[in-house]
């Protein structure tokens, strides 16, 4: 109810003021769309140009509306570019589009353009390798673990499965996705994925997800795996996995994120 009257009293809002709020899709949810809709309206309250741009994305608005937006927040706060190049190293590198590069990808990459222009040629450049000296910084602060408690033989498991995972992913990385040398590779990709999904199953059934004073500091294996399936029912099937390795501490909290992020974005595309 009292979620009911604060949509209720933004909506008033928005129709004073003239806030453009897009009707709902047919193929969207209205739990979905009531979601990103609210989410739309605290930005229009706030004043954000950029989440105003990013929920318009959410809501399949009208690309002109939704970079219009987005760009109105880059002038106006450089700092979001931080996020456009998030957005376009998994877009670039991983192949992953959020809803805002799904819409127009040519759009993103002229906002991405022009942070570029803004901050700098090197801009993204630069924000990569900090994000690469962060993430150095959190593994030297890490601390020494026991190894001689090690389960070697799952260690040298995971390291096979974590090699098949990446190493067609990493071959294919800039190259042409419409070539036939491309496709194949991909389709043996697929069947790396469905082969590896079999053996991390049986993992789990024997280990639960692999703990640090099993396997040292690698949570990402299992979670890769996982990551990769496009099924969206044997998505949903690990998620509650995840969640609890979470809970224990053997997964962080932006990997489970991801993981949920991507089964809302699937559940959404399938939606009719």
């Amino acid at each position: 109810m009292k979620y009911k009257l604060i949509l209720s009293l933004l909506c008033i809002f928005n129709m004073a003021f003239g806030q453009y709020i897009p009707a709902k899709q047919v193929e969207m949810s209205t739990g979905i769309y009531e979601k990103y809709k609210l989410l739309l309206d605290s930005a229009y309250l706030r004043k954000d140009n950029f989440g105003i741009g990013w929920q318009l994305s959410n809501l399949k608005a009208p690309t002109d509306s939704i970079f219009k937006y987005i760009n109105l927040g880059i002038k106006n706060d450089v700092a979001t570019c931080d996020q456009i190049f998030v957005w376009f190293r998994l877009f670039k590198n991983d192949r992953f589009l959020v809803n805002l590069v799904k819409s127009d990808t040519v759009q993103f990459v002229k906002s991405f353009d022009l942070c570029q222009n803004l901050l700098g040629d090197d801009a993204y450049h630069a924000f990569t390798e900090k994000e690469t000296r962060d993430y150095k910084e959190r593994i030297q602060q890490r601390p020494k673990l026991d190894s001689t408690n090690f389960d070697h033989a799952l260690i040298a498991k995971l390291k096979v499965i974590h090699e098949d995972d990446q190493k067609i992913r990493v071959e294919t990385k800039n190259k042409d996705e419409s070539s036939a040398a491309y496709k194949r590779q991909w389709k043996s990709q697929k069947q790396l994925d469905s082969v590896n999904l079999i053996k991390i199953d049986a993992i789990i059934k024997e280990n639960g997800y692999p703990r640090k004073e099993q396997v040292g500091y690698d949570e990402i294996t299992v979670w890769l795996v996982l990551q990769h399936q496009s099924d969206l029912k044997t998505r949903l099937k690990y998620e509650p996995f995840l969640q609890q390795a979470h809970k224990d501490g053997s997964l962080s909290q932006g990997l489970l994120e991801t993981y949920e992020y991507r089964n809302n974005y699937i559940k959404l595309s399938e939606q009719k």
